[in-house]
């Protein structure tokens, strides 16, 4: 993978970032419902070996099915949110760190960062980009690409 594919690919992540925290806050949501639905409804009778459900069974088998989905879900979404926090954390300084934060999850552009810190654009971008170069080693971006290959999404595309 070159260069320019790992700056695109954390650039993509990092994109999603707040989508990724929302998704996570719905999935808290559903997962509140499922949980109260399902202590409104009768438990699976385990004692029974090699039984299809009953029909009273059903709805908590879907329920735990629903569950587990969620939950795999939100993993995922967590996970990607995990590998962005490690990437930034791996910077040897909390300027390179507030810088690309800045950059890539705030989404503040080059300029403004630069007007504000009176820094040269042109200098930050090669910061930035001298600095992720450094981090953005073929073993994070493998992380990343297991992350996107879970089995959560085949489950959902």
């Amino acid at each position: 993978m070159t260069l320019e594919e790992k700056l695109q690919a954390f650039k993509d992540v990092t994109r999603n970032y707040q989508k990724f925290l929302q998704h996570i806050e719905g999935i808290d949501d559903k997962l509140r419902v499922v949980q109260a639905k399902m202590e409104n409804v009768h438990s699976i009778n385990y004692e029974k070996e090699n039984v299809a459900p009953t029909f009273d069974e059903r709805p908590m088998v879907e329920m735990i099915e629903k569950k587990t989905v969620l939950e795999n879900e939100k993993q995922h979404y967590q996970k990607l949110i995990d590998w962005i926090h490690d990437v930034i954390e791996s910077f040897d300084t909390s300027s390179i760190k507030a810088l690309v934060w800045m950059t890539y999850i705030q989404r503040k552009s080059l300029a403004s960062v630069a007007d504000e810190y009176l820094i040269s654009k042109d200098n930050l971008y090669k910061i930035r980009r001298k600095y992720l170069a450094r981090v953005l080693t073929d073993d994070v971006m493998d992380k990343l690409d297991e992350i996107r290959n879970e089995e959560y999404l085949t489950d959902h595309q």
